[in-house]
């Protein structure tokens, strides 16, 4: 096989193909290579290992999932942008039929320090957003925080009810909406 001149980005939109189509357990640097057309040793240019090219994988499929790399969703509010992050989840288990969230998860956590790296990345992210998203609600109800409970209470609790509501892979996203209209709009 003669080397082909490739990029990063190429070989992660082959991984979430790969992960798309045969899920994560088919990601491995021999099957990479040949669907890329490169040799073996170009891809380890690009990862020095397995373990960092998983890492990169599963971080481009939560980027794709969550739209990290374009610019945030238009919502007008907080709600809107939770709501909006369900229904990602939702696509996600259509364009990703044999990625579980879940398992990516459970990869970084008890992986090497990258994946939880990426992990956390994603994460602060996320959360950004949604500190975004509040920070543009006109409609929240001005004295709903105090120094007991601040903005960023909201955000951390949102976003842990949200990643445990995906972990147990719930779509329905009523009772954490409900919460929420309860604790700053009424």
């Amino acid at each position: 096989m003669n080397p082909k001149i490739t990029s990063e980005q190429k070989i992660l939109e082959t991984c979430r193909e790969i992960v798309s189509e045969e899920g994560i357990q088919a990601l491995n640097m021999r099957h990479i290579a040949e669907c890329q057309g490169i040799s073996l040793g170009s891809l380890y240019h690009y990862y020095p290992s397995k373990e960092a090219m998983l890492s990169a994988a599963v971080e481009s499929v939560w980027q794709d999932i969550f739209a990290l790399q374009r610019p945030m969703a238009d919502t007008d509010s907080f709600i809107s942008y939770i709501r909006w992050l369900y229904d990602r989840v939702k696509k996600s288990r259509i364009e990703y039929p044999n990625f579980s969230m879940a398992h990516s998860m459970s990869f970084a956590a008890s992986s090497k320090q990258d994946a939880r790296t990426a992990m956390n990345r994603c994460f602060e992210q996320i959360k950004h957003r949604m500190a975004q998203a509040l920070a543009k609600d006109h409609k929240v109800n001005a004295g709903c925080f105090t120094k007991e409970f601040t903005k960023k209470d909201l955000i951390d609790f949102v976003f842990s009810s949200f990643f445990a509501s995906l972990m147990e892979e719930k779509e329905n996203s009523r009772i954490l909406l409900q919460v929420i209209i309860k604790c700053i709009y009424e």
